[in-house]
């Protein structure tokens, strides 16, 4: 009977720090995720302006949840972004001498539309804020690009020649590659941003499923790179040229990047810097185990 009375007195005096390290025990949490939403370079540039494109990235973190109010958040994620550099009335000319060695000016106008698309992985680390079945995540974020591309689209290439000492334009003339047509080319961004470093935001509610086992979060995202990438200054005529009329005839139109490109009649770069960022929504397939580090006797009693 002492033996009981003891044994009941340990447990009645155990039972309030039980409750205690149930209330504050630790969460761990295995996150998949799949975000969706827009990205973008912000361009420097007085020759034409940015349109998001499409950003689609895929998350597996851990979560761990110290107190059910902080925690951190530590991951590897992959992202596909892309961004549109946009003029509905770009312009621009030059002069050059033809195969006779007449001067002639070269002017055209067009619509221009360049996308440029990027595959980054990034190792986001983040502090957590955790309140009910909300939580936000801030932290610093890095980016490695893994590639770079672009495609350019040049609509209504309307591309005119005019010989200067006679006040004469030749509008479709074939030998000049001159008339209105459509352009598009693609290829490899030369130099691009190798890394980019800034802060990630998130945002989520988590529904809980199956006895907290697991759940489902959904929320907000935003990311925003704290440095830009200064572009260096190329030696073409313009964004649109024809290839030397001295040395071959026909000629062929050349095209270049906006990244690459200069503005002839402005004498400057169509693009001198940029820098990245990109928003969105995200879902999230959250696994979560309970760990109770601490009174034996309730893992015991609950079957934790």
């Amino acid at each position: 009977m002492i033996m009981r009375a003891r044994l009941i007195l340990i447990i009645l005096l155990l039972l309030p720090i039980c409750v205690a390290a149930r209330r504050s025990q630790t969460i761990d949490q295995l996150e998949i995720g799949l975000r969706e939403g827009v990205a973008g370079l912000t361009y420097q540039s007085q020759l034409g302006k940015l349109n998001p494109g499409n950003n689609t990235g895929f998350d597996i973190a851990y979560r761990y949840n110290s107190s059910r109010i902080f925690g951190v958040r530590l991951g590897l994620s992959v992202d596909l972004s892309g961004s549109y550099f946009c003029n509905s009335a770009y312009a621009d000319g030059y002069s050059t001498i033809n195969a006779q060695g007449s001067p002639i000016d070269v002017a055209y106008t067009c619509d221009l539309r360049e996308t440029h698309l990027q595959t980054f992985v990034s190792l986001p680390l983040q502090l957590g804020f955790f309140y009910d079945n909300w939580s936000v995540f801030v932290g610093p974020k890095a980016w490695l690009n893994l590639s770079a591309n672009y495609r350019q689209s040049l609509r209504i290439a309307d591309l005119q020649v005019t010989y200067p000492q006679y006040e004469v334009q030749i509008p479709e003339a074939l030998v000049y590659a001159a008339g209105v047509r459509p352009n598009e080319v693609r290829g490899r961004i030369t130099e691009p941003q190798r890394w980019w470093a800034g802060i990630a935001v998130e945002a989520n509610y988590l529904f809980h499923v199956l006895y907290d086992k697991w759940g489902i979060g959904v929320g907000l995202y935003f990311d925003y790179a704290f440095n830009s990438h200064d572009l260096s200054a190329t030696s073409n005529l313009s964004l649109l040229s024809i290839t030397d009329t001295r040395v071959e005839l026909p000629v062929h139109r050349v095209q270049e990047s906006v990244l690459r490109a200069n503005h002839h009649l402005t004498n400057q770069q169509v693009v001198q810097r940029y820098g990245f960022f990109d928003v969105g929504l995200k879902v999230s397939f959250i696994l979560m185990r309970p760990t109770n580090r601490g009174c034996r006797i309730c893992r015991l009693q609950h079957g934790w």
